[in-house]
């Protein structure tokens, strides 16, 4: 689910292009290198996150990866109600797209 909200809300903002959710999911739980995911999807950063599942609460660690360095260029926690994941999504939409958009300048 928060995959889906960080997608769907970068998307929303339209200040950076984002693969499909489809697309980006085909690569959940392999063990393939950061380049070779990001040249399939045609990317030049690729978000990871964890979740981690509390009573709750959930806490989701992003990391937002240059995709030619294989080397995380951000890093950010958010912590939130269970029952919040879009808002949680939206969040890291945000951060996510302004450490991108501060890069690219």
């Amino acid at each position: 689910l928060i995959t889906e909200a960080v997608t769907s809300e970068l998307a929303r903002l339209g200040t950076i292009s984002v693969a499909s959710y489809t697309s980006a999911m085909q690569f959940e739980g392999q063990r393939r290198p950061m380049s070779e995911i990001a040249a399939a999807l045609q990317s030049a950063y690729v978000l990871e996150a964890s979740v981690d599942d509390e009573a709750s609460e959930i806490l989701v660690v992003a990391r937002l990866v240059d995709a030619n360095t294989d080397r995380k260029i951000w890093v950010s926690d958010y912590r939130g109600a269970r029952d919040d994941v879009r808002g949680i999504g939206a969040r890291i939409a945000f951060d996510v797209s302004a450490a991108i958009l501060e890069r690219e300048r």
